[in-house]
């Protein structure tokens, strides 16, 4: 097809490359587009070649639309109708590059430049839910002016949701949000993941001593410090942390005064190709999640067929069940009666391997994920040949 998509950015996506949290196509699924233009609306200093694993095949662009800090005075916070003389400027490169769709990751101000295009060429524009707004795990604004931002960005998102041709949630409990916000048409498609068929987990024969995996920011709704208290009893356990955080000092603190620091292996950072690629090598994989939804370092051990313990879900978390994983109060012994029923039970210890790599395969495989998505585009596309958004 020669297609083109104008993907307006927000995020810094230097960063995601410089750190290794790149997904093939990410921008591109299906190889759908022949052209992929990503409009920044910061100073991140991004080539099209430093994107062109994010755009698979298609030939990459890259455009600028900086904010800076007067905007959101200029604009009386953000206000949509005020952004419209700022987001000109990404009509004005829209139709240059004339794509068929316009396409957001997290409805921030990217999305107003998204509704200002699609109402100036009446084309679609789809936008992604990453994150559960308010999520009560989520961190507290303590700064007046911080406060006031958050404040701006929700009415922002309340009207990029309400506009958008298509909402995708990438997970499931982010919908009733959705819905109570007023989004027109809501699509449950997970996030892309990294695993390949050929990383999958095969053997269940414990290692000695065994290996246990956590992946995950190093932050208060995901502390790891619990896992750590419960396996300091347990000698012949090897936990990995991956991650870094706000609590990577208190964490250094807990390993040393517990005296476990032969046994725990602290990893600030493991580019995502490596991390996916040895997955297999651990036993099974334990997490601290307090936020309503799942973060695809859990859904990765899921797809590569370990067993996964992480602690029950503050609210309804649909993919989280007794199926998919063994679900744990949050207290060092939680997770420590979940890791000795695991380490006992080989039958069991692989049979929870195998019906979570059958779930995610079924729900997550990159491939059918990449289907979906096209498959969404496709009919966006062709509904606005229909009747074009006005």
């Amino acid at each position: 097809m020669n297609d083109r998509l104008l993907v307006i950015v927000s995020e810094y996506v230097s960063e995601w490359i410089e750190k290794g949290e790149v997904v093939d196509r990410y921008y591109n699924p299906g190889d759908r587009f022949a052209e992929v233009h990503l409009l920044l609306t910061n100073d991140d200093d991004l080539r099209p070649e430093d994107v062109q694993r994010l755009v698979g095949s298609a030939r990459a662009y890259v455009h600028h639309l900086p904010m800076d800090r007067r905007l959101f005075a200029r604009t009386v916070g953000w206000r949509p109708r005020l952004l419209r003389e700022w987001a000109e400027g990404a009509v004005d490169i829209a139709r240059e590059v004339r794509p068929s769709l316009v396409r957001c990751y997290g409805a921030h101000v990217n999305g107003v430049c998204a509704l200002e295009v699609g109402r100036a060429l009446g084309i679609p524009f789809a936008v992604s839910l990453h994150t559960l707004p308010d999520d009560p795990a989520g961190p507290r604004v303590p700064w007046f002016w911080p406060r006031v931002e958050a404040e701006a960005i929700r009415s922002v998102r309340r009207r990029v949701l309400q506009e958008a041709d298509l909402v995708i949630a990438v997970y499931a409990s982010l919908v009733p949000y959705l819905e109570h916000a007023g989004a027109r048409k809501v699509e449950v498609v997970h996030n892309a993941l990294n695993v390949q068929q050929s990383q999958l987990k095969r053997d269940y024969e414990l290692h000695d001593p065994v290996r246990v995996l956590s992946v995950g920011r190093q932050i208060v709704g995901k502390d790891p410090r619990v896992l750590i208290e419960a396996i300091a009893g347990m000698p012949g356990i090897q936990l990995t942390l991956v991650g870094d955080g706000a609590l990577r000092q208190d964490v250094e603190q807990l390993v040393t005064r517990l005296g476990v620091r032969d046994r725990v292996e602290i990893v600030p950072a493991m580019k995502n190709d490596d991390l996916v690629a040895s997955l297999a090598d651990y036993d099974f994989f334990v997490a601290r999640n307090d936020y309503r939804g799942v973060p695809k370092a859990v859904f990765e051990p899921m797809l590569a067929g370990l067993p996964v313990i992480v602690n029950r879900p503050n609210g309804v978390v649909p993919e989280l069940t007794g199926d998919t994983c063994v679900l744990v109060d949050p207290t060092p012994e939680g997770y420590r009666s979940a890791i000795e029923r695991i380490v006992a039970g080989k039958d069991e210890r692989e049979a929870l391997g195998r019906q979570a790599q059958a779930w995610a395969w079924n729900a997550l495989a990159p491939e059918r994920v990449e289907a979906r998505l096209v498959e969404l585009y496709d009919e966006l596309i062709a509904e606005a040949a229909l009747s074009p958004r006005r």
